[in-house]
């Protein structure tokens, strides 16, 4: 199953991906610039465009 494993540049960063890689082997690592804990609520448009764009390629 594909996985977007998103990370903020303030915060977790590359690190979510490289945890996800332990239990999936389809994943698509993202780090949200110039963001931190609250990354939905920090970056709305990134978020929305990086979840359609990888919605997009798995269909």
């Amino acid at each position: 199953m594909p996985v977007l494993a998103n990370g903020a540049s303030g915060s977790l960063g590359s690190s979510v991906a490289k945890q996800v890689r332990h239990y999936a082997t389809q994943v698509t690592p993202a780090v949200v610039r110039d963001s931190g804990h609250w990354i939905y609520e920090e970056r709305p448009e990134d978020m929305t465009d990086m979840l359609l764009h990888f919605l997009g390629e798995h269909r």
